[in-house]
């Protein structure tokens, strides 16, 4: 049997696990990229767990994979953290790709994303817009975000402009902000790419090199209130009395005492209307 061989990669791909293998098998399946791809999995204590042994077999185009193995389910924001970890410790990567078990990669994606960061060396973090799917792969609408740095830091007092799965950054980058927090449930995210924006130059690719699976009935009513409300717990700890953070603070608290069922009417019209709208 003939030893692969492995390639030294700048980039490594880190996927939080958690109960989900058909989703963490299809996203690594997405993954075709021109040059060689490391890939990092962290096992959030799933009672489905990935074998080693079977990726390595089974996902060949892929570099190497590493597969963390957590004992306890701790949540994706310390899953991220052990990987982050893992991967400062390892010292040989460069840069940091998200993906979350379930969402797919556009093929060269990562190629696309590691050209214009060397190209663009002012740049410590990347997304690009993303295609919203159904369960079954059907397109039904585009994230499309803000592209530049001013207008990126400007609208971040409001909201997200990052597509997660999307994201590339830089380790560099990392060792200077340090890792998620983990204080603010179902808006880590938001709450770490704040922390980018505020010390380094960001932008989002103007082209849809991600498929988002969301869920045709959006998070759970208990979800989307945690999520706004952590929104506003970072805001208030980012407060500068500017008059963008307090129509961003504005902004989050009318959406956390808006009705869910309002909400809830306002999806239902606005799905009917991207599914029969064509998508750009």
């Amino acid at each position: 049997m003939i030893s692969k061989l492995v390639i030294n990669s700048e980039v490594v791909v880190l996927i939080p696990h958690y109960n989900n293998l058909s989703g963490l098998y299809k996203s690594l399946t997405s993954i075709s990229e021109d040059i060689p791809i490391d890939v990092l999995i962290v096992d959030d204590g799933s009672y489905e767990k990935p074998l080693l042994s079977y990726l390595e077999g089974n996902f060949n185009k892929l570099n190497k994979i590493h597969l963390i193995m957590l004992e306890n389910n701790v949540g994706i924001e310390n899953a991220l953290n052990a990987g982050l970890h893992f991967i400062i410790n390892d010292g040989k990567y460069k840069f940091i790709a998200r993906l979350d078990a379930g969402d797919t990669c556009i093929p060269n994606r990562l190629f696309l994303q590691y050209s214009y960061l060397m190209k663009n060396p002012d740049i410590y973090l990347l997304g690009t817009w993303a295609f919203c799917t159904d369960k079954y792969g059907k397109v039904l609408y585009q994230f499309k975000h803000a592209l530049d740095d001013d207008t990126i830091k400007r609208n971040m007092h409001f909201k997200n402009e990052f597509v997660h799965s999307s994201v590339i950054y830089k380790l560099e980058a990392v060792n200077t902000i340090g890792l998620y927090p983990t204080n603010y449930k179902y808006a880590e995210d938001y709450a770490y790419f704040l922390k980018f924006v505020k010390r380094f130059k960001v932008a989002n690719l103007p082209i849809p090199l991600v498929n988002y699976e969301v869920s045709p009935d959006g998070l759970s009513i208990k979800n989307r209130r945690l999520q706004v409300k952590s929104r506003i717990a970072v805001i208030l700890y980012n407060y500068d009395f500017s008059v963008l953070m307090v129509l961003g603070l504005l902004y989050n608290i009318i959406l956390y005492v808006i009705p869910t069922t309002l909400l809830q009417a306002i999806k239902r019209l606005s799905n009917n209307y991207l599914k029969n709208a064509k998508v750009d």
